[in-house]
């Protein structure tokens, strides 16, 4: 998943499920009102697939990445806490779906 020139990636880990996680941080690189600049990214396998000219495209049991985003009463420390329950296993996915980056189409795709 990490890019060799990609130098906003804090930390990397697998989930106990076997989820890829990044944690990184955009703080300095980007201003957007009720926006903190961190973010989780995920790669794991769709469980449906998201059809085609309905947004991003993803394919069920194929590769698929997003993220989870601070902003707004999501702050950088409530999302750098639940970066670390996914990689010791004390919160899923599925914890933090209200904060995927696109909603409605990640927690379709992910079968939530």
């Amino acid at each position: 998943m990490k890019n060799k020139n990609d130098t906003n990636v804090i930390d990397e880990a697998v989930t106990p499920d076997g989820i890829k996680i990044q944690l990184k941080d955009f703080t300095d690189e980007y201003y957007l009102p009720d926006y903190y600049g961190m973010i989780i990214c995920f790669q794991t396998v769709a469980k449906n697939t998201f059809p085609k000219g309905k947004g991003w495209y993803a394919q069920k049991d194929k590769k698929f990445s997003s993220c989870v985003y601070s902003r707004g009463n999501y702050t950088k420390d409530m999302l750098k806490a639940d970066y670390e329950a996914l990689k010791n296993g004390t919160k899923t996915l599925a914890d933090l779906k209200n904060h995927f980056w696109n909603h409605k189409r990640d927690c379709f795709v992910l079968g939530y």
